[in-house]
């Protein structure tokens, strides 16, 4: 067409589609003025009538009418056409709608031939490239949902604890097109499941751990550290990451916490996350305290040489000897085959695993007061014994043994209450706890909570803090989707004063209530300024064939295509060959019967009144047309007359001999002021199926 390349101070080179060279950016594929005016003048001139020959019929489908260039042709194929079939669009700078950038290495690096991507291309979540410009798509964001809970897991470890829980997606729809994901934990309903400790011939779950990671290590703990974190060592200690979810916190086997997501959570002794319940003094899980009782005693005066000072019975618990002076005196622990649980006079504090339970042996230093705590319960018998080297001191002992007699002892009871935590957050409704506990009031020691509530109402364990609302602030809300998807849209978000309620509720105030200054940012912005595609765009409907039994109407339809600027221009209608075609004729008035088609039937002879008549609308004054000698005729106008005002009206009635009238609630209003003969000894009130003046004769229409 005669178009030379933009080289003038008003149409730059490198700008527009005739530059020198391939160029980018958002004017890449716009023609310059000069461009424009060139093309224009050739079309005006007498060389244009090579272009007189009829277009070739457009096959494209009609679903891709309506596509841009870059949803048929998408960033990889775009690549592939560009740059050869081993290249795709490079993901890392799909935002950058100014050239299209492809890569053969998953990105790792990404070239380009500067042309911009065609319009269309997708740029990143609910976005495309238009004009250069990568811009919200139009389309409706999904917020995403819940799936139901799963079954449950299986168990993580076959013993020594272990952990189940439940999972679920957010598929219920899945996020889409931007919108939110869910809220909440995906896994959740944690139990605990094989809390059996493990054969001796098999590693806990914590030694295997170590064993797999760091092969001939062994678990480790150091207090500074978390007690999920996986420490092995082997000469030096090293750490191996977090353990896997239900490994005990602690090495201590009494200690059944497990770590769950990385931090650490109680256990029961009930076996149940967080439940709070522990052993009462007698060793029994959630008990009462009443299954032993309590053995104090002294010895003054410990014998000369060694000698058994306590005999600790089967079923003993915490169990604690200990000298009251330091000297060079010793306590030691045989079990029931004789043999010392740990070596006198040769170690330091120790602890020993005896009569199924541990032995802790406090010793620290040459002369020191020597201590011996067994927790139990035992399950054999255990002798404490004194060894003396100097002069002997005074030992004293307690215990609690189990009730053998039947005599129970009885225990005072009260609730064990902590101060309550710091708020959980400083407005907008916090929550505080404390711990809550039933103990009794001569040793501390827990009880279950029943033994409490024989007394008192448990307190509460939490309660709401800092309920009043937080500050207001300036809150600027996310965009919302194009307005349209071609023709110019319009993009808006909001720029609120809002203070928090609650967690998760906003209430919007006056903007005054806000002390900082209001942002800037801009509310409304144009987007997907582009031509749509040309449509046919239908007129008005027709009226009616028939206004009864069954018509037709129609329409026409006009190529039209809504610009760039959201101004609709008239454009050639091969330019809608494949856009789809509405439907140009639709069926009407199938349900409205003609007038003479509808059946009635008379319901007499009533009284009525001008000034307040009982069925008020005045159809037609027939009286001008009466065949006196064949009334039906009138009463057949009136019939069909009343159909045509609106096939709806149920009723009519004829007064005065050619006056029509019905009214909407007829069938209620009718005989509003009584029926009447059709005449007495001085008045016709009615005559030949119609109403002399002040009756109505009555019909109604069969449905």
């Amino acid at each position: 067409m005669g178009v030379g390349h933009d080289t003038s101070i008003e149409c730059p080179d490198g700008t527009y589609i005739m530059s020198t060279g391939i160029t980018g950016g958002k004017y890449a594929s716009r023609w310059s003025p000069c461009s424009r005016k060139q093309i224009q003048e050739f079309l005006s001139g007498p060389a244009s009538f090579c272009l007189n020959n009829n277009p070739i019929v457009n096959t494209v489908s009609s679903a891709n009418h309506y596509k841009l260039p870059g949803q048929l042709y998408d960033g990889d194929a775009q690549c592939a056409l560009q740059m050869g079939p081993a290249y795709k669009f490079c993901r890392p700078k799909q935002s950058e709608c100014g050239s299209l950038y492809c890569t053969q290495d998953e990105g790792a690096t990404c070239s380009s031939n500067i042309a911009p991507p065609a319009d269309g291309t997708k740029c990143g979540e609910r976005k495309w490239c238009i004009k250069g410009d990568c811009e919200d798509d139009g389309s409706p964001m999904i917020d995403g949902g819940w799936s139901e809970w799963s079954d449950y897991t299986a168990c993580s470890f076959p013993c020594g604890g272990g952990v189940q829980y439940k999972t679920r997606t957010c598929t219920n729809p899945l996020p889409q097109k931007g919108g939110m994901y869910c809220q909440g934990e995906a896994k959740g309903h944690w139990k605990i499941c094989n809390p059996q400790e493990c054969p001796k011939e098999i590693r806990s779950p914590r030694e295997k751990q170590c064993e797999e990671k760091l092969p001939g290590s062994v678990p480790y703990s150091l207090p500074y550290r978390s007690p999920c974190d996986l420490l092995c060592k082997k000469g030096p200690v090293f750490p191996k990451g977090t353990v896997i979810d239900g490994t005990r916190c602690s090495l201590d086997k009494e200690i059944k916490d497990v770590c769950i997501e990385g931090q650490c959570r109680s256990v029961g002794c009930d076996n149940v996350l967080e439940s709070g319940v522990k052993e009462d003094r007698c060793k029994v899980c959630n008990g009462d305290g009443t299954s032993c009782k309590t053995v104090i005693g002294n010895v003054q005066n410990p014998c000369q040489g060694t000698c058994t000072i306590l005999d600790v019975p089967v079923g003993a618990t915490n169990i604690t000897v200990k000298e009251n002076v330091e000297d060079w005196n010793f306590l030691g622990v045989k079990d029931e085959a004789n043999n010392d649980v740990y070596p006198v006079m040769y170690t330091w504090s120790t602890n020993r695993k005896a009569a199924g339970t541990t032995v802790y042996y406090k010793h620290e230093k040459n002369e020191d007061a020597d201590k011996v705590f067994i927790p139990g319960p035992t399950n054999q018998h255990l002798y404490v014994y004194y060894k003396q080297f100097v002069k002997g001191q005074p030992v004293s002992y307690n215990l609690n043994e189990p009730v053998i007699d039947g005599v129970h002892p009885s225990v005072s009871s009260k609730w064990s209450v902590s101060q309550w935590s710091g708020c959980s957050q400083s407005c907008a409704v916090g929550v505080q706890t404390r711990t809550v506990e039933c103990i009794s009031t001569g040793d501390m020691s827990y009880l279950n909570d029943a033994v409490c509530a024989r007394h008192s109402i448990k307190p509460a364990k939490e309660r709401e803090c800092n309920s009043q609302s937080c500050s207001p602030h300036w809150y600027v809300s996310g965009w919302r989707p194009c307005s349209r998807t071609c023709g110019k849209g319009v993009q808006i978000r909001q720029i609120l004063c809002r203070e928090q309620v609650t967690r998760e509720h906003f209430n919007t105030v006056p903007n005054s209530k806000c002390t900082e200054t209001k942002p800037s940012e801009l509310v409304t912005r144009d987007c997907n300024k582009i031509d749509c595609p040309p449509d046919n765009v239908p007129g008005e409907w027709s009226a009616c064939s028939s206004t009864c039994q069954g018509g037709v109407k129609t329409r026409t339809t006009s190529c039209k295509r809504l610009k760039e600027t959201g101004v609709l221009e008239s454009v050639p209608e091969i330019m809608c060959v494949s856009a789809i075609k509405p439907p140009l004729q639709e069926d009407c008035n199938e349900d409205v019967p003609c007038p003479g088609d509808r059946q009635y039937e008379p319901l007499g002879c009533f009284a009525d009144r001008r000034n307040d008549r009982s069925l008020p609308m005045l159809i037609a004054n027939l009286r001008g047309g009466i065949n006196w000698n064949d009334m039906s005729q009138i009463i057949e106008k009136c019939a069909r007359k009343t159909t045509a005002r609106d096939p709806k009206l149920k009723v009519f009635a004829i007064q005065y001999y050619g006056e029509c009238y019905s009214g909407y609630d007829g069938l209620s209003n009718y005989n509003k002021y009584g029926s009447r003969p059709y005449s007495d000894k001085e008045f016709t009130y009615c005559w030949a199926g119609v109403g002399t003046a002040g009756s109505n004769f009555v019909y109604k229409f069969k449905e």
